[in-house]
């Protein structure tokens, strides 16, 4: 914007609306009347608040497309495209929310898809949205079962993740292709690279398209508009459940409620049980985490690491998808700073997981719940743990394991039964102060 030289044409003009500079509206002012002279031009804002209208605080500045955020590759493509599709100063504000296009939905009723997909989270993720709108899924948890279903099947399209176990997406998509009947079988990559050579090398491979995880239904459902001939399409239209209710998985920290319930449709039971799924396969996976890294075993760590990225993406835990993402980027360009990584990873996931039990066990009744037995062997173990805590003594467990039983269906079962589950995932420093906390309630001098 310092430059006087605009001899290059624009066409079009992108302005962030949090744009961090001193003036900013008279720079834009300056900037749209420089570009305007001789040269007609589109204008696209991106802006978080919902309710804008077309002018910045100066109103001689119109925008074609107002886009409000979070955005994603799809929804500024589609922004642009709205903004060249206006009259100049006759703007259209974008939702990305409610961008799906309902008749592109409704052609692919009845459509046959093939869901290759080894995690099962993510196979219920995209199950459940492909099916609550008319879609018909069949699963194959990996290659083989993929080339296997289509020998026995017919399908539509074929989505296709990438990293799987005995038979990888390339090696099955290249298997796929060497069948001639199979030549034209639209297959869509899916992975949590979205990196330029890794949708290259999808291409290159025989795919036709390719999605990002976790999955945008609005990108889903575009990408598959443009391959899909439904070979039986199917009528009326099912009915999805949009409604926006409050509930206790609303009240969990770390998870995105509203980024969660939008992966499957807003199908309030259906996220409940992803989200049960999720604690089921996942309650151990700290300690194993932390287990990757004190063995070096890095290739097992990336690949624990990939998996989450996915996972908790798809169910709307940002913070652990925020740190899987920068823990994956550092195994590759910033290994000192991994151990800090593992250790936060690994106290985020503890954390989750105490929560996404209350799920399913559902409180004592207060009149099973007692007094707790102050014994001489509750005593010598609470002692015995604290040691084993001071000195980092992966012992512990089987410690706190006892204490964790002793104490159940006691006052304090709860306390008990988190301090169990930070020591199990090593997470020391937090049990540590849980067992503060016991033993002051319990009276014991450590």
């Amino acid at each position: 914007m310092a430059s006087d030289d605009y001899s290059t044409r624009y066409n079009l003009l992108v302005v962030n609306e949090e744009l961090n500079t001193l003036n900013k509206d008279e720079q834009i002012a300056t900037l749209y009347a420089t570009i305007q002279r001789d040269n007609p031009f589109h204008t696209l804002l991106i802006t978080h608040r919902l309710n804008h209208d077309s002018h910045t605080s100066d109103p001689a500045i119109p925008f074609d497309t107002i886009l409000t955020q979070p955005t994603t590759p799809s929804s500024i493509f589609d922004a642009i495209v709205n903004a060249f599709g206006k009259e100049r100063g006759t703007h259209q504000v974008a939702h990305p929310e409610k961008r799906r296009d309902v008749d592109a939905i409704k052609a692919m009723l009845g459509t046959r898809i093939l869901l290759t997909e080894d995690n099962p989270i993510n196979q219920q993720v995209a199950q459940e949205l492909l099916e609550a709108n008319g879609i018909d899924v069949t699963i194959a948890n990996n290659g083989k079962e993929a080339l296997r279903a289509l020998e026995q099947s017919e399908f539509d399209l074929v989505l296709m993740d990438i990293q799987m176990p005995e038979l990888d997406g390339y090696q099955t998509t290249r298997q796929i292709r060497s069948q001639e009947h199979f030549r034209t079988l639209p297959i869509i990559a899916m992975t949590a690279h979205a990196m330029a050579q890794d949708v290259e090398r999808c291409l290159a491979t025989g795919m036709n398209d390719h999605i990002s995880k976790p999955i945008d239904p609005d990108e889903l459902f575009r990408t598959l508009s443009k391959w899909i001939t439904p070979s039986s399409p199917q009528h009326p239209s099912p009915e999805i459940d949009t409604q926006d209710d409050i509930s206790q998985i609303a009240q969990i920290p770390g998870i995105n409620y509203e980024a969660g319930l939008k992966r499957v449709v807003g199908n309030h039971a259906a996220y409940e049980k992803l989200l049960r799924a999720f604690y089921e396969h996942f309650q151990n996976y700290a300690s194993q985490l932390v287990e990757s890294f004190k063995q070096g075993d890095y290739e097992t760590l990336q690949r624990q690491i990939h998996t989450l990225k996915g996972v908790s993406g798809s169910i709307g835990a940002d913070e652990i998808y925020n740190t899987t993402s920068t823990l994956e980027q550092a195994l590759n360009e910033e290994p000192e700073a991994v151990e800090a990584l593992v250790a936060k990873l690994a106290k985020q996931m503890t954390h989750l997981i105490e929560q996404l039990e209350q799920l399913d066990q559902p409180p004592v009744p207060k009149e099973t719940e007692k007094e707790p037995a102050v014994d001489d062997e509750l005593k010598t173990l609470l002692r015995e743990l604290y040691q084993k805590l001071e000195a980092w003594d992966s012992s512990a467990t089987d410690i706190a394991s006892s204490i964790s039983e002793k104490l159940h269906h006691t006052l304090i079962q709860g306390e008990s039964s988190r301090l169990y589950k930070q020591v199990d995932n090593f997470d020391f420093d937090e049990a540590s102060s849980t067992l503060d906390k016991i033993t002051k309630q319990l009276k014991v001098e450590l």
